[in-house]
C-alpha cells in the first residue's frame, strides 16, 4: 500500500510485517499532519492519500488515527453498531421464530402493565432486533490491566468489525516503552493491520521498524 502526502510532497510505502514510524521533526508540518489524518479519519478533506495497487481507498473507511490511547474502547457507537448488525443477522437466519414468540410475550406483559394505570397509554410490536441489544447493553468485555492490552484489543477488533486495515498512532512512544512496542507490533502483524506510528521526536530505531526522518527543513532521512 502506498501513503501519499499531498500537501508536502512525501511519498510513503507500507509493507506486510513491517511498522512505518514517521518522525517530523518541523512542528508545523507535524501538526498538519496529524490535523489531516485525524480531519480525513472522519470524512472531512486532507492532504493525506491511501491507495493499493494505483487504486485509492477511502481514508475514513479504512485508516483508524490513535491520538489518545486511554481514550479509545471497544464499545465506540461505530463498532457496537456493527456487532448489532451482525448479531441481528444471526438472530434473523437462526432463531426468528423465538425471537418472535419472546417478542409477542413481552409486548402482552406491557399490555397487562398499561391497563393498571389510570392513563390512555398505547404500544406497538416492535421488531427493531438491534434495539434488543441496546436495551440489555450488549457490550464488549474491557477490562484490561495495561495501555498495550487496551490498543491491542482496539485494533483486533475494529479491524475485524470495522475492516479497518491501516492505524496512525500519534507520539505513541510517549506512553510505551520498547517491549510494550514490540508487544503491539506483533500482535497487529497478526491482525495484519498496518501501523504507522507518527512521532515529532526520533527515537531509537526498533527491529520491526522502517523509520523516515523529516527533519526541521523537511529534509528527508531514512533507515
Amino acid at each position: 500500500m502506498r501513503l501519499v502526502n499531498k500537501e508536502f510532497g512525501v511519498e510513503f510505502q507500507l509493507t506486510e510485517n513491517t511498522v512505518l514510524n514517521i518522525v517530523c521533526e518541523n512542528r508545523n508540518a507535524f501538526k498538519s499532519m496529524v490535523y489531516d489524518f485525524y480531519s480525513e479519519a472522519k470524512g472531512d478533506d486532507g492532504a493525506w492519500i491511501l491507495s493499493d495497487n494505483d487504486e485509492e481507498h477511502c481514508i475514513s473507511k479504512r485508516v483508524e488515527v490513535i491520538v489518545n490511547p486511554f481514550s479509545i474502547s471497544c464499545n465506540d457507537r461505530k463498532i457496537l453498531n456493527a456487532v448489532y448488525k451482525e448479531l441481528h443477522d444471526v438472530l434473523e437466519q437462526k432463531y426468528c421464530d423465538a425471537y418472535s414468540e419472546v417478542n409477542s410475550r413481552i409486548f402482552n406483559l406491557i399490555d397487562t402493565v398499561l391497563q393498571n394505570v389510570p392513563y390512555p397509554l398505547v404500544s406497538e410490536l416492535s421488531g427493531d432486533i438491534e434495539g434488543l441489544f441496546k436495551l440489555y447493553d450488549v457490550k464488549f468485555d474491557e477490562e484490561y490491566t495495561s495501555l498495550t492490552e487496551r490498543i491491542i484489543n482496539y485494533i483486533k477488533t475494529s479491524s475485524q468489525v470495522l475492516k479497518k486495515k491501516v492505524y496512525v498512532l500519534v507520539n505513541i512512544k510517549t506512553y510505551l516503552d520498547d517491549n510494550e512496542m514490540k508487544q503491539l507490533y506483533k500482535e497487529a502483524m497478526y491482525s495484519k493491520a498496518y501501523l504507522v506510528i507518527l512521532e515529532s521526536k526520533d527515537t531509537a530505531k526498533l527491529d520491526e521498524e522502517k523509520k523516515v526522518v523529516l527533519d526541521d527543513d523537511l529534509c528527508i532521512i531514512e533507515s
